[in-house]
């Protein structure tokens, strides 16, 4: 028995020594992101990347997801904004003492605004939604630095201009992000934001897709801490890769701004951002991204995804876009992208939206 492991090892790691591509697996947490990528060297070497955590519902289940894949190391894990269904598993990810980590990568909110004055601010203009949002972010944040410290693990906040491994971070500078959190400080705009989670909260959840579909146009305004997103680009084999969190418009709009625009333009793989909202993007950005591939983690309800961007994607870039939770009734763990050479996964082949 102790043979046959010995030999099954070191046939993987001979194996291992001809890898020489990438591989994205987003995993299927519903309207959550979750990504693992792991980006393969001639020689046997890789570097593993965890990027955002899902919700904390969803970290045993990626736990077992990640180790099945035989990973039990991440080289770096990478939060591109605190919202819960980004940064809840990684608390319980991290604690997890049968993974190692290098580094993590965040923002620290905290550090850099005045939380007592924001909460007085919200709490008497009875801005309820986005105190409750903004508290559990802060929470939320709080709770993976302090288990990164406990753990002994680097933490660095990541801005544009900065390198992570492969990745080359687009934004947002800190000037933008500091912009972001100066809209908890806009009393109109909070009280904007408030009424329209009032709204989505009352809104009849039995609502008909197309009915909803009905008025999704594309470009709009999304939450300050959305728009903190990082964004950023791998590129592999002279082909970039993009990444996005939860960015809006006016985030993409820095990037151009700064004279970056080129930097997202011809993308050979993307994920949309927001869950495939019809808001965080404008039909002139993405025929510049012009993405040959674009994936949407969601769970398939009336707005995620907008059926008009991925129409649009398709129409305009004949871009093939894959969602997590495409056909209605698969049990995909992930849906998984490759490019060059790569461990053989025994895994279906996903269909790309409208197709199946």
């Amino acid at each position: 028995m102790e043979n046959n492991y010995i030999r099954e090892a070191a046939e993987r790691a001979m194996r291992e020594l001809k890898y020489n591509g990438l591989e994205i697996f987003m995993m299927n947490v519903g309207n959550a992101d979750c990504f693992l990528v792991i980006q393969y060297q001639t020689g046997g070497n890789k570097d593993v990347y965890l990027i955002d955590g899902g919700k904390k519902s969803d970290a045993e289940t990626i736990i077992g997801r990640i180790k099945g894949l035989g990973i039990t190391h991440i080289d770096y894990v990478i939060n591109t904004h605190p919202h819960d269904d980004h940064a809840g598993g990684l608390v319980d990810i991290i604690k997890d003492t049968t993974l190692t980590f290098g580094q993590v990568w965040m923002h620290a909110s905290w550090t850099r605004i005045d939380v007592d004055a924001i909460r007085d601010l919200l709490g008497r203009n009875s801005a309820i939604k986005v105190l409750d949002k903004f508290e559990n972010s802060l929470a939320t944040q709080i709770d993976v630095f302090n288990t990164c410290v406990n753990r002994k693990i680097p933490v660095y906040e990541p801005f544009a201009g900065d390198t992570i491994g492969s990745f080359k971070i687009l934004g947002p500078t800190p000037e933008f992000y500091a912009s972001c959190l100066a809209e908890f400080n806009n009393l109109t705009s909070v009280k904007q934001w408030n009424d329209y989670l009032t709204n989505q909260a009352s809104q009849n959840l039995m609502i008909h897709t197309e009915a909803a579909q009905a008025d999704d146009k594309l470009e709009g305004t999304t939450s300050p801490e959305n728009e903190s997103s990082v964004i950023m680009t791998l590129e592999h084999n002279k082909q970039k890769f993009l990444f996005c969190g939860d960015a809006g418009c006016n985030a993409f709009r820095d990037i151009s701004n700064r004279n970056q625009a080129g930097e997202i333009q011809n993308i050979h793989w993307m994920q949309a951002p927001h869950h495939g909202s019809s808001k965080n993007v404008w039909p002139e950005l993405i025929e510049w991204m012009n993405p040959d591939t674009v994936y949407i983690s969601c769970k398939g309800s009336a707005k995620h995804p907008s059926r008009k961007l991925v129409n649009h994607l398709k129409a305009k870039c004949s871009s093939n876009v894959y969602a997590t939770y495409y056909p209605q009734k698969s049990d995909w763990t992930w849906i998984q992208f490759n490019k060059g050479t790569t461990p053989d996964r025994n895994t279906s082949v996903a269909a790309a939206l409208y197709n199946a």
